[in-house]
């Protein structure tokens, strides 16, 4: 019975640590910097460099769902969509 309530307290300390945390991360969209929820002033540049691995392995050829494309096509057109709205905040990108 000891080791269970050593286990519990253990797990409530480790969430209570990690609380503060759990909301520093937010996922921004192009809505929210196209409603100007989200403005250049609100990114905080944390890095200089930034490195995109891409997998350009065989496996992506393969179509995607129903859409005609490949998972590269698609991949691809992802970044590229993902690039174009968010502003130039002067990283050093690697692909």
């Amino acid at each position: 019975m000891a080791h269970i309530l050593r286990v519990a307290i253990l797990g409530a300390v480790l969430v209570w640590l990690a609380a503060p945390w759990a909301a520093a991360f937010e996922i921004i969209t192009q809505k929210d910097i196209i409603q100007g929820v989200v403005v250049r002033e609100d990114l905080i540049k944390t890095a200089d460099n930034a490195v995109i691995l891409f997998d350009a392995s065989s496996s992506m050829g393969k179509p995607y769902k129903e859409t005609g494309k490949s998972r590269y096509e698609i991949a691809k057109q992802a970044l590229k969509d993902r690039n174009r709205y968010f502003p130039d905040l002067g990283y050093n990108i690697g692909l």
